[in-house]
């Protein structure tokens, strides 16, 4: 008998899952360039996969406590998230030091801001989830972000990560 997927427990308990981007078809998403931002890029790339061959590879520089860098998609392929509860990435970090990581949309006509608490993604392959349930105006996502925050007092490493599989839980 085959195992059963990572998204049995999704797809019985929720209504559905919306695959925002898997980075198959082309590359919606940067480094927003705000002053002293330590994500040094971002490229799509065939190194590791989760849905399909390619991911994005995010790489970040040694940034000093208290601060983050950001990356963003201006132009989500769904904008009504009415309903939604989680945000669910996967992520390949090949750094041997953790990374924490915040979901952060811009919603409703005032651009509201509104983030996640971070979660910490150690070395290796894992899946995500950001709760979002609490999120005001769902119905008009402006733009989507993903923070590598470092709340912490000491200077966090370089590094990278790949993200694949982004997706919004119903």
């Amino acid at each position: 008998r085959p195992p059963r997927s990572t998204l049995f427990p999704y797809t019985t308990l929720f209504r559905s899952v919306i695959v925002m981007d898997d980075f198959e078809d082309g590359l919606y998403w940067d480094k927003t360039g705000w002053p002293n931002d330590f994500v040094a890029g971002v490229t799509l790339s065939s190194d590791w996969g989760s849905n399909g061959p390619t991911s994005l590879k995010v790489t970040y520089s040694e940034q000093p406590g208290g601060d983050k860098g950001t990356i963003t998609c201006t132009s989500p392929l769904e904008t009504d998230w009415t309903g939604a509860k989680y945000v669910v990435l996967d992520i390949g970090n090949a750094s041997n030091a953790p990374v924490d990581l915040v979901v952060v949309l811009q919603t409703g006509e005032t651009w509201i801001w509104t983030q996640t608490d971070p979660i910490r993604c150690p070395a290796g392959i894992h899946s995500l989830v950001f709760d979002i349930s609490n999120f005001p105006n769902l119905e008009i996502i402006d733009q989507m972000f993903i923070c590598c925050v470092n709340w912490e007092g000491d200077t966090s490493p370089s590094g990278s990560f790949y993200l694949d599989n982004y997706r919004i839980i119903k």
